[in-house]
This record gives structure tokens, C-alpha cells and sequence, in this order.
């Protein structure tokens, strides 16, 4: 579902080649992991039996580039960087036990010593803001989520944070059905009891199948905001589709059966295929 709400835009692939460059530039923000996956590389491309995982590495980076990058630093890149780190190590090793300690004292000491690791966290935390929608969301979030900040605060008052604060309003609320553009602080703390929208589609199936009416100029990676068409609101609520529009209620009710509906219920299946193949009931 994520990958519908965030890759199904109309854009040029100029643009979103544009991003995804823009994205690997962001790397000159944590050398650790510029220099691991480049040693990961070479060293991967060196040697025949793991020169498969070299081209991997190549092919998963030239995919994040054509489909525009992320918006959090970092993430996109873990996987490969952990290919990169067993590929290098076992690399050294080979050499003799010599290199495997050297290797060993060598990353260690760049744990302690780098800026911004987790030891160092509440004195150096860096800003999070970057450029082309690109953040350090683990910045972002520690003030608000971390282990020093739960430390320092009361547990009903955790985690220190405006969208927390909104879920804790939406819960004491009778409104069944809210809207947020963050799911995760607020949606925990709204509650099981309610019912909440993505409106950026990244957790709601039927939104995410929906075509953009437009983007906006300032677009960032994963944050595409979906219009909710009218009458979205009271099906969920009410349980039957209320929506006016005839293709609209079609793929509610394909929606409904595929994520909601029993396993055995009549008409499941056939509704994950036309979800599936792209069809219509009609």
C-alpha cells in the first residue's frame, strides 16, 4: 500500500531522476555510511563469488534513483549498506585474524568517536532540516521520542509531541472518524476505537488507488496529500458505502471486501484480482 500512495504520481521521470540523485547526495551527511558502502562495492566487485551482490547493490541504487529516492535519510540506503558491511568485513578477514581485529577496533572507534551517534545524541544532535525533502527524521523525532526524553517525563505525558497531543484530544472525542496527516503518534494514541484517515494514503487502500487531482509545487517524497471524495467520511462511520461517485463506490466496495471482508466472503477474491489487474466492476 505504501508503495501505491508514494510511487502512483504523474510525474516527469526527469524530476523524479532529479530527486533520486538529490537523494544519494544526502549520504555527505553520514560518512560512516558513504565510506561502508563504498568499500561494501569495490570489494564486492573485486571478488567473482560476490561480484552478484556488487551488481546488486548497483541495481538497488540505480531503482531508488528512478523512482525519486525518500524523504528520510538514511532509510532507503540500510539494507545495501548492511550487504556492503558483511561484504567488506569478510573482505578483511580473509586476509587473516590480524585485519578482522584492526576492522573490529577500527568501526568501533567510530561508533564512539562520530557526531551524532546514539551515545552522543543530547549534545549534538545536528538539525534535521535538508534539502529537496530530505530529513533526518531520528532528529526529528528524538526530543520527542527518545529514551532521555521518557527518562524525564511523566509516562502519561509521553511522547512530547504535537501530533501525541492531537491523538490524546481525538480519543476524549465522540467523533468516530478523524483525519490526520500522521497516523503514527496520533493514531496510537487516538485509540482502537476510532476510526482515522491517512491523508497522505500510505495506510488507506482505497485513497492510495485514487489518481492525484494535482501536486503541488512543493511536493516532498511521500507526503502527497489525497483529496477524501464525498460520502468517504460516512462510509466509514456508517459501514455501507455512501460515496456518489459510480467508479468510486465501485473500488470502495473492492476495497471493503479485499481488507475488511471475511476470507470465505463471496466476491473476495474476484475483488483482489480487479484491485490487482487494475479493473473495473464495470
Amino acid at each position: 500500500n505504501p508503495a501505491l500512495a508514494k510511487l502512483s504520481l504523474d510525474l516527469d521521470r526527469v524530476t523524479l531522476l532529479r530527486q533520486g540523485f538529490a537523494y544519494l547526495s544526502t549520504m555527505r551527511h553520514d560518512p560512516v555510511l558513504a565510506l561502508v558502502l563504498g568499500a561494501g562495492l569495490i570489494a564486492a566487485l573485486a571478488r567473482a563469488r560476490t561480484r552478484g551482490l556488487g551488481l546488486g547493490i548497483v541495481l538497488y541504487l540505480a531503482y531508488l534513483v528512478w523512482i525519486g529516492g525518500d524523504f528520510m535519510l538514511g532509510r532507503m540506503l540500510g539494507g545495501v549498506f548492511l550487504v556492503a558491511a558483511v561484504v567488506s568485513t569478510r573482505a578483511l578477514t580473509s586476509r587473516g585474524v590480524r585485519w578482522s581485529w584492526s576492522a573490529i577496533a577500527v568501526a568501533a572507534s567510530l561508533a564512539v568517536l562520530m557526531p551524532r551517534t546514539p551515545l552522543t545524541s543530547p549534545r549534538d544532535l545536528f538539525d534535521e532540516s535538508l534539502r529537496h525533502g530530505v530529513a533526518d527524521e531520528r532528529a526529528y523525532y528524538f526530543p520527542a521520542t527518545s529514551l532521555w526524553t521518557r527518562l524525564q517525563t511523566p509516562a502519561d505525558r509521553f511522547p512530547v509531541h504535537e501530533w501525541a497531543d492531537a491523538g490524546r484530544t481525538a480519543a476524549r472525542r465522540d467523533q468516530l472518524v478523524t483525519g490526520s496527516h500522521n497516523v503514527g503518534m496520533f493514531g496510537y494514541l487516538a485509540g482502537v476505537e476510532k476510526i482515522v484517515v491517512d491523508r497522505y494514503a500510505i495506510t488507506d487502500p482505497f485513497l492510495a488507488r485514487l489518481p492525484l487531482a494535482s501536486l503541488p509545487t512543493d511536493w516532498r517524497p511521500g507526503h502527497i496529500k489525497r483529496d477524501t471524495p464525498r460520502g468517504y467520511g460516512q462510509s466509514l462511520q456508517s459501514g455501507s458505502n455512501q460515496l456518489r461517485d459510480p467508479k468510486k463506490r465501485d473500488l470502495f466496495d473492492d476495497v471493503s471486501l479485499a481488507t475488511s471482508a471475511r476470507l470465505t466472503a463471496p466476491g473476495r477474491v474476484a475483488a483482489i484480482w480487479r484491485l490487482n489487474s487494475r479493473r473495473s466492476r464495470r
